[in-house]
């Protein structure tokens, strides 16, 4: 008996100094900054691990993005289940043991004999990849955080707020995700990063393991007077929830989810394409999660509804009048109207919150309704449009979801007035647009120039300063910016013409005419222009003229050599195939189907047909398709995949350079075009080329003021060779210089530092 009371006496003491130590409080944040910290950690670190084995295409980051939402819902219906079937304790054993049992894929890596499959899709190798690879360990982590914030509920039983944990949550989310390219990624090789999140994922089994030891001793521990009539308060009392309800939750999760997307795809495609300007939305997306869930009880409900409607009229104005707003205001004001729209969602989703015991549910739905916006804007928005239309019609959408009742007076003559005057003041800007946009083309405007802009910015700013009128309905408001960018679509404003758009995991193609000369464009770049004219339809332009760096490329090597054999990668109109001659090979790599099919399509561009009608196109990624090449196959190699914004970082990288070389004849010449408004490449390939002892130069090529600017365009170009005797030729045709070197390491398929070259 004394030996019994003993041990009762030293488990009492025990248990109360787990419950009471001055550490516990800290316990169940410390958990959940860390397991989101690590969710945001993984996937970019993952997605890199692959990029080198798929060819880095985007469809391989697509599918990575998708099969993490997936998970991530996978992982909360997890939670969500144990948490409503299993009584605490046993929950808290089953998801320990599955933490211990994720170790087992520790540290996470791509396996060396892993290779795609002959027959494969490239998303299912991806997605076997993806299991084999993180599985385990990524789901366990998804199904953390509701886990804990339940356990964290248990544990203090009283009036305590399990939804802050939410908050720290998406802090650590924001702080991974900040750090992985700012420091993370500049820093650290692939092998260190995974030995630094294999750390981390250690520290957090400890410290939930902490958590529940500390939740069981709670659970165990007898409850006082006060604290058992809170635990049965409404805030933990099991109430049925609506499925109204959940809709709702599923709705205000969708939105938000889906506009981060959608503005990432608009800034990216039609704004400034820099490679790491996704990572802005995404972390606006959780400050507003962060701040929404903080319950500090400072803010009104209704402030971010009410600053909305001006976010949507400003979304709407920067996507109408896009090309008469520059870049450097543009982006922020994209930002901060996302900003507000998502702060407005967050908050009403905030509101909306249940009780404690519907806590795993709520996440659940909340992570269903995120889920569904990336798989809209990533599988069916594709499909359903051809331009990134998503963007605006979920803003609009998104004024429904937040318009409070709509009432209606009683009687007939006042509902029909009131019934004229909304459909009146609801059309009424779209007539405007459709009134203003041919009139911008007859009237000449003498304190405007004529340009684009000014046409554009005559029609539709009169239509969006009508619409401000509609701020106090909602509805009204969504109603009438929708009709105004419909009627925009009917409406031409441009000098040119588009003759067609196409819409894919590569970007949105659009073929244009501007009299003179058919043009190649991807969002705001140019991908090749050919001639109108018949006489001039082997004449290469833009980039690619007789005067710039890759004419005097080929004015200086083809006297030297009868029959040339070149390989590019990057097909774009085939613009440089108007330099073969009888006899010369040229094979194009191109990973984009759609471009080969428009530079194939003869009522766009005809230089594959006129002028190298024996090239070969070898669809897929340039790095796959070259290690099947044989080696000392070309005499000249040209690069041509950089003239997009959206650098593929794979193919500048020191294997990559080593695998060129390996392809081209001893003599050869590598020709990199590095044109990039954002991204100073130069440095980069200059110093792959010291480090392995190879001759550069490098050439800003700026056309003649006299040339017309449908003739040639500036340029920016690299050639490299095995010694300075192999450029000799090229050099002496145009102002080569010596090229200057990056500081720090040398890109790698392990390594890359993309923060460092960007022009500030």
């Amino acid at each position: 008996m004394l030996v019994k009371t003993g041990s009762r006496l030293v488990k009492a003491r025990f248990s109360r100094y787990r419950l009471d130590h001055p550490g516990v409080p800290l316990l169940f944040p410390v958990a959940v900054f860390l397991s989101a910290g690590l969710l945001f950690f993984v996937e970019p670190m993952f997605a890199r691990m692959v990029l080198p084995k798929l060819g880095g295409a985007p469809a391989v980051w697509n599918t990575c993005v998708a099969f993490y939402q997936v998970l991530l819902l996978a992982g909360y219906a997890y939670a969500h289940i144990i948490a409503r079937r299993l009584h605490i304790k046993t929950q808290i054993v089953v998801h320990l043991m599955l933490l211990l049992v994720a170790m087992v894929w520790l540290p996470v890596k791509v396996g060396v004999t892993w290779t795609p499959g002959s027959t494969e899709h490239p998303s299912l190798t991806v997605i076997r990849w993806l299991v084999l690879g993180l599985g385990l360990p990524f789901f366990v982590l998804a199904a953390s955080g509701p886990l804990l914030q339940q356990w964290s509920a248990h544990r203090h039983r009283t009036s305590s707020n399990p939804y802050r944990l939410y908050a720290a949550s998406n802090a650590g989310s924001l702080v991974a995700l900040l750090a992985y390219p700012v420091v993370i990624e500049p820093t650290l090789r692939l092998r260190a990063q995974s030995l630094l999140w294999t750390t981390g994922y250690l520290a957090l089994v400890l410290v939930a393991t902490w958590c529940g030891v500390t939740t069981w001793s709670a659970v165990s521990a007898p409850l006082p007077y006060q604290a058992s009539h809170a635990a049965d308060g409404a805030s933990g009392a099991v109430v049925a929830v609506p499925w109204s309800l959940r809709m709702r939750w599923l709705a205000l999760a969708f939105v938000p989810s889906s506009l981060m997307l959608s503005v990432t795809t608009f800034v990216s495609t039609d704004i400034a394409a820099i490679p790491l300007l996704w990572v802005v939305p995404l972390a606006l997306y959780l400050v507003t999660l962060i701040v929404a869930f903080a319950d500090r009880g400072t803010e009104p409900p209704t402030t971010g509804e009410a600053l909305f409607p001006v976010a949507l009229l400003a979304t709407v104005s920067l996507i109408v009048l896009d090309d008469v707003i520059p870049a450097r205001l543009a982006i922020p004001a994209h930002m901060g109207g996302f900003l507000v729209a998502a702060w407005a969602c967050h908050r009403r989703l905030a509101a909306l919150k249940p009780g404690t015991t519907q806590l795993t549910e709520f996440y659940l739905w909340i992570a269903a309704g995120g889920a569904l916006g990336g798989a809209f804007n990533t599988f069916a928005a594709p499909s359903l449009f051809k331009t990134p239309l998503e963007y605006p019609v979920v803003a609009v959408a998104a004024s429904v979801l937040l318009s409070g009742p709509i009432s209606w007076p009683r009687g007939a003559a006042e509902r029909a007035r009131v019934g004229i005057t909304t459909v009146v003041t609801t059309v009424a800007p779209a007539l405007l647009v459709l009134v203003l946009s041919p009139l911008s083309h007859r009237v000449g405007w003498a304190f405007l120039p004529d340009s684009t802009g000014a046409r554009a910015a005559i029609a539709a700013v009169p239509a969006l300063v009508l619409a401000i009128g509609l701020h106090k309905h909602l509805v009204r408001l969504g109603t009438a910016l929708a009709l105004v960018m419909i009627a925009g679509a009917w409406v031409r404003v441009e000098d040119r013409i588009t003759l067609h758009t196409e819409r894919s995991f590569f970007g949105i193609h659009r073929v244009t005419d501007t009299g003179f000369t058919r043009n190649l464009l991807s969002g705001t770049t140019n991908h090749g222009s050919q001639a109108v004219n018949p006489a001039l339809r082997c004449e290469p332009l833009s980039y690619y003229s007789h005067r710039g760096p890759v004419g005097q490329l080929f004015a200086s090597l083809q006297p030297h050599l009868p029959v040339l054999r070149v390989g590019v990668v990057g097909l774009g109109t085939a613009s440089i195939a108007a330099y073969a001659r009888p006899g010369d090979s040229f094979t194009f790599f191109e990973v984009n189907p759609a471009v080969e099919r428009l530079a194939r399509q003869p009522d766009y561009f005809t230089y594959l047909r006129d002028c190298a009608p024996e090239a070969h196109v070898v669809l897929g990624d340039a790095r796959l398709a070259l290690d099947r090449v044989p080696d000392r196959a070309y005499d000249v190699l040209i690069l041509d995949a950089f003239t997009s914004d959206a650098i593929p970082v794979h193919l500048m990288t020191t294997e990559a350079v080593t695998l060129y070389f390996r392809k081209l004849e001893p003599h050869g010449v590598l020709a990199m075009h590095i044109s990039n408004r954002y991204l100073d490449l130069g440095p980069v390939i200059s110093a792959i080329a010291q480090a392995q002892g190879r001759a550069a130069a490098v050439q800003q090529h700026r056309p003649d003021p006299s040339t017309y600017a449908w003739e040639a365009s500036p340029s920016q170009w690299v050639i490299s060779g095995r010694d300075r005797s192999d450029l000799l030729p090229v050099l002496a045709s145009g102002p080569w210089r010596e090229p200057v070197a990056a500081p720090g390491p040398l890109w790698t398929d392990d390594y890359s530092n993309v923060v460092r070259i960007i022009k500030w």
